[in-house]
């Protein structure tokens, strides 16, 4: 029998080898070993070949392919061991509102940020106040809420007055605990700014998006920062937003992708300025009394008064250019408010979120949830400068001050040089109250840098539709679910004849269970509608993509500061009509001020399915009635709730139950 040498055996000590020697071996005595043979069995297992410089081969492979495993390994354990120092080392976030103010990049991954608000019954000049206002230095320990030295019980969320000042970066996620511990009191707090795209059910409209949330109970809102800009978060129900249930909402873009990074030095949160109507009773309060009249202006929860309490004030260095973010969060007389600093002009940058080519001006007028983003330079000669908030609608004002850190006093001459030239430049107004006088820019004349679609830009558009509001004078003794105060009339407000009540259930997760005879349309009254007011929760069919204009008109006397409307879900453009038949478009904007008598066009994409709320800004007036909901899509449109999503209506027991 034939057999393979030594070293063929001993190299492989198989039978695989040992059959492909003999195989070999019998074909090459049949003189057709190259058909027959493998190259490796001709090379290693021919008669007289020994295989050593293959075998020294072999191993050569072998240590190549050892070392190159061995660094592979190296490698991976090396990458391992580096990224596990890194993730030791660094810092856990701070699982609280804090944890996502940073400075923002366009290749970080997006955070979720992690959010507290307890919301709770409250009061000024509380123990954590100490002996303020005697001693000053107290009035600014934490708790502490000074408002303007007025005594009395309030509505806090963390124990700060306004609410705490949110900053995210754009697309991070927002998951909000709302702890509710106002006792045998519903919440719900909306998120101003952010159109809750793919998350209707996030938008905070009790009865409309979710149930209220009980006391005792908390409920988490999920959403993303999908819109940049300065924002707000409120109790959606004026009286509780009127009590000090409000706060700003900042969502910053990274440094690429903000158009107006080049005109700004630092963009602080020490740079915010919430300004708030306050009362010296609680709103509601106030409203069964028949009087919303407001007591004070607030700056960032602080006003100056005879009682000594200190007034809120912002610090600056000399030749720097601070980016401001001003948001008016009052909602009792709802009325302008003007803001301006002595001795310095304002570049607008940023109006609602949408950014607009920069406007040099000596002061803003906005109105009632409206925001604007203005830059300050400190090129004044160093003192202490007064930020003045005055209302447009009363004798109101407030007072704050910009002080220059270890900065000499100027003299008079000085502070008058800045003044005069301050008084020659044009002023903000957003509301439209001054529109006409040369030194005025008005809203139609701020130039949008993200243009607006090309389907809006039409003169006629989808869907045209005209909502005509006023207010009927009716009896205390009529009216039914309205707030009863102690006049004998009442003023009701409706839209197209119809006055808003919310529905048994929330639409947008529980539409089924809302009976058909509480809905309506103006076309399609309730059975019985006869008289004023015709109650009913008014809504508006819209088809999801349309290009939709709603045509706001004050049909009541002209006379008064005119009525703010704010649109949830969206951002709409106002229409300008001009001479040639065409039309202008403003920056993207969520609230619009409709003048006393007059007509607002407002135009905008049904991109969003959902039910979206749109409501005047008043806090009577929104509990009155003066409201729609804008139904966006049909079902089969609608985002799925998350499972378990809090449910609620109304429940009526079996006919008989007793035995």
């Amino acid at each position: 029998m034939v057999k393979a040498p030594a070293v063929c055996r001993t190299r492989r000590d198989s039978r695989a080898i040992e059959s492909e020697y003999i195989d070999c071996a019998q074909a090459l005595a049949a003189k057709s070993f190259s058909v027959c043979c493998s190259a490796r069995a001709r090379r290693q297992c021919a008669p007289g070949h020994h295989g050593e410089p293959d075998m020294i081969e072999e191993k050569r492979s072998l240590l190549a392919f050892g070392a190159r495993w061995t660094l592979r390994t190296a490698f991976v354990l090396g990458v391992a061991a580096a990224a596990t120092t890194v993730i030791y080392f660094t810092p856990v976030p701070d699982p609280f509102f804090a944890s996502c103010d940073r400075p923002c990049h366009e290749l970080d991954w997006p955070m979720i940020c992690r959010i507290k608000l307890t919301i709770e019954v409250y009061q000024t000049l509380s123990s954590s106040c100490g002996t303020c206002p005697e001693n000053q230095t107290e009035c600014w320990n934490p708790n502490c809420v000074t408002a303007d030295g007025f005594k009395r019980g309030i509505l806090t969320a963390n124990r700060q007055l306004p609410g705490p000042s949110i900053h995210v970066c754009e697309n991070d996620i927002l998951v909000v605990d709302v702890v509710n511990r106002v006792p045998e009191h519903g919440l719900a707090f909306h998120w101003r700014g952010l159109p809750q795209k793919d998350t209707p059910f996030m938008d905070g409209v009790p009865m409309v998006t979710q149930c209220p949330i009980p006391s005792y109970t908390t409920f988490q809102y999920k959403f993303r920062a999908s819109r940049p800009g300065t924002h707000m978060w409120h109790a959606h129900n004026g009286a509780e937003m009127a009590d000090g249930l409000a706060g700003a909402l900042v969502v910053r873009r990274a440094p690429n992708r903000e158009p107006h990074r080049a005109l700004y030095d630092e963009d602080s949160k020490d740079h915010m300025i919430v300004i708030t109507e306050w009362t010296h009773s609680f709103a509601l309060q106030r409203m069964l009394q028949g009087s919303v009249a407001t007591d004070a202006l607030l700056i960032n929860g602080r006003g100056s008064s005879k009682d000594g309490v200190p007034s809120a004030s912002f610090q600056v260095l000399p030749g720097v250019r601070y980016r401001f973010r001003l948001v008016h969060a009052g909602v009792i007389s709802a009325c302008p408010l003007k803001l301006s600093v002595e001795g310095h002009m304002l570049k607008v940058i940023e109006i609602d979120g949408s950014p607009i080519r920069p406007k040099d001006v000596s002061s803003i007028t906005l109105a009632s949830g409206e925001r604007v983003d203005f830059v300050l330079e400190t090129s004044a000669p160093p003192s202490t400068y007064a930020m003045k908030v005055q209302s447009t609608c009363s004798r109101l004002e407030q007072t704050a001050t910009v002080r220059y850190i270890e900065s000499p006093e100027v003299t008079k001459t000085k502070r008058e040089l800045q003044s005069a030239k301050q008084a020659d430049a044009q002023r903000l107004d957003s509301t439209g109250q001054a529109c006409g006088t040369p030194d005025v820019v008005c809203l139609a004349e701020l130039e949008a840098l993200d243009p607006a679609h090309s389907s809006l830009s039409k003169s006629k558009v989808d869907l045209e539709l005209e909502l005509p509001f006023e207010f009927t004078s009716i009896s205390n003794h009529s009216l039914g679910s309205f707030i009863v105060s102690l006049d004998p009339e009442v003023k009701v407000p409706h839209i197209s004849n119809l006055t808003f009540v919310y529905p048994s259930s929330p639409l947008v997760t529980q539409a089924a269970d809302v009976p058909s005879g509480l809905l309506c349309h103006a076309e399609s009254k309730p059975k019985g509608c006869t008289t004023l007011p015709c109650e009913c929760v008014h809504q508006l069919d819209v088809p999801l993509g349309a290009a939709v204009q709603l045509s706001l008109h004050d049909k009541g006397e002209a006379v008064g500061e005119g009525h703010v409307f704010h649109l949830h879900g969206y951002s709409f453009h106002v229409v300008k009509r001009l001479a040639n038949g065409g039309v202008s478009l403003s920056p993207a904007k969520d609230s619009v001020t409709v003048p006393a008598g007059g007509r607002v066009e407002i135009r905008f994409i049904a991109d969003n399915p959902g039910y979206w709320l749109l409501h005047d800004q008043h806090v009577g007036y929104t509990a009155r009635g003066l409201g729609v909901l804008v139904h966006v899509g049909d079902s089969t449109d609608m985002p799925s709730p998350p499972p378990d999503f809090p449910k609620c209506g109304t429940w009526r027991g079996p006919d008989f139950f007793l035995t």
